[in-house]
C-alpha cells in the first residue's frame, strides 16, 4: 500500500515536467498510473471485503418522504 501511494505522489511531483516534455500526450501516461495502481490493489488484496454494520434495533429505520 505505501508502494501505491508513494507512486502516485511521484507521478504527482514530476507531472508539469511530462506536460513540458511531451505536451498532452502526458495524459496517457498519468491516467494509465492510477489505473494500474487499482489493478496492482485488485491483485494484491482480493479477498478483501467492505465491513457492513447493522443498524441498532432501539433506532427506528430512516424514511424517505
Amino acid at each position: 500500500m505505501l508502494v501505491v501511494l508513494t507512486v502516485l505522489f511521484t507521478v504527482a511531483l514530476v507531472a508539469p515536467l511530462m506536460f513540458r516534455r511531451i505536451g498532452r500526450s502526458a495524459f496517457y501516461v498519468l491516467a494509465a498510473v492510477p489505473a494500474a495502481a487499482f489493478v496492482w490493489l485488485l491483485v494484491t488484496f482480493p479477498g478483501t471485503q467492505v465491513p457492513t454494520r447493522r443498524w441498532p434495533r432501539a433506532l427506528p429505520t430512516p424514511r424517505r418522504p
